[in-house]
């Protein structure tokens, strides 16, 4: 576990949108693409765990938005959103 940041941290654990999917199949995640060490803006499909790698500082996000390494000290935020028709979705 990384001592510095507010989660465990844990690179071993499977990268999973359990519980962070914004449908029930589980095909739709939403995040805020801002790294939560500093606020800058990481790099998808990047890093260790194939998800975000922040450039400024070093911290890895898995495909969930989770973070894995580095000195963020929490998850990607996952906002309010709803679909509310084929193919539009509102966050909020």
């Amino acid at each position: 576990p990384d001592p510095i940041a507010r989660n465990n941290n844990l690179g071993e654990v499977p990268a999973s949108d359990e519980n962070r999917s914004l449908d029930e199949s589980g095909e739709w995640l939403v995040q805020v693409g801002v790294c939560t060490h500093l606020g800058c803006v990481p790099l998808g499909d990047a890093g260790d765990f194939g998800g975000w790698f922040c450039p400024c500082h070093g911290s890895h996000y898995d495909t969930s938005g989770r973070i894995r390494r580095g000195p963020a000290p929490e998850n990607l935020l996952v906002p309010q959103a709803e679909f509310v028709d084929e193919t539009t979705i509102v966050l909020g």
